[in-house]
């Protein structure tokens, strides 16, 4: 599995891959690992989150889609964003993961693509702060 997923990321570009049984049992293993990381302790207990630092997750409005399910059967609690003011203000110390679908909305993931990006230089750098968020959740 740890080739695999090396191999799957050079191939692509992103940081990890891995082979699943199909979409939505793709992102529920993905929001599972970015909730629960490597301990295992917390990966028994999902869905139920409680006591979880990191519990909730970012939709952008035009990133909605059929497999949100697979997401929220994790637990998770889903925050939607319409705009990169909105997007901004959610990423709170909860967030586990922001999820993107690259379709219709490409100009608008891009910019919030680009947005995380300058988030986690700001965090590398130690500039970065904590922002409340506003959002609405759903």
């Amino acid at each position: 599995m740890e080739a695999i997923g090396k191999r799957l990321a050079e191939l692509t570009g992103a940081e990890w891959g891995m082979v699943s049984s199909g979409c939505a049992a793709g992102l529920a293993h993905a929001t599972a690992a970015c909730v629960a990381g490597g301990n295992p302790d917390r990966h028994v207990r999902i869905p139920n989150l409680a006591g979880f630092p990191k519990d909730e997750v970012v939709i952008p409005t035009h990133s909605r889609n059929v497999y949100d399910a697979a997401v929220r059967s994790i637990g998770v609690k889903i925050i939607e964003v319409a705009d990169v003011a909105e997007y901004e203000a959610a990423l709170g110390p909860r967030v586990a993961m922001v999820y993107l679908f690259a379709g219709p909305g490409r100009k608008r993931t891009a910019a919030l693509r680009g947005c995380l990006q300058h988030r986690q230089e700001e965090e590398h750098s130690g500039l970065g702060g904590r922002r409340r968020r506003d959002a609405h959740r759903s």
